[in-house]
């Protein structure tokens, strides 16, 4: 029985791909790209700090750390980045309930509605 097709094609395919990728990876700007990285993170921040404000809002009396919400909101969008279908926003609720004393689940899930 004989192939129509082998299977080496994908393969020199995807490496042929990754050494292109690569190959332009050498001409990236440095310093340009850890200027865009820095004003990403800026952008990051400030929509944490969104996150917290609404928090406060919600929960007047709790005594909340900005670092907290920070690092939910980062460690959140750092899975989403990784994993598919908002698997960020469970681990950014986990983490955001943990940080916020007092408070429930439909709580701090409804803040994420409010930032959007």
């Amino acid at each position: 029985m004989e192939r129509s097709q082998p299977i080496a094609p994908p393969v020199a395919s995807f490496i042929d791909a990754a050494e292109a990728f690569f190959e332009n990876l050498a001409g990236v700007e440095w310093p340009l790209l850890a200027l865009a990285l820095a004003a990403f993170l800026v952008y990051l921040s400030l929509r944490s700090r969104a996150s917290f404000n609404i928090l406060r809002a919600a929960y007047p009396t709790e005594h909340l750390q900005w670092r907290y919400i920070w690092g939910a909101y980062m460690a959140g969008y750092g899975f989403n980045s990784v994993i598919p279908a908002r698997g960020g926003d469970v681990v950014r609720l986990f983490l955001t309930k943990t940080s916020v004393p007092r408070s429930s689940y439909p709580a701090v899930a409804s803040s994420f509605a409010v930032e959007l």
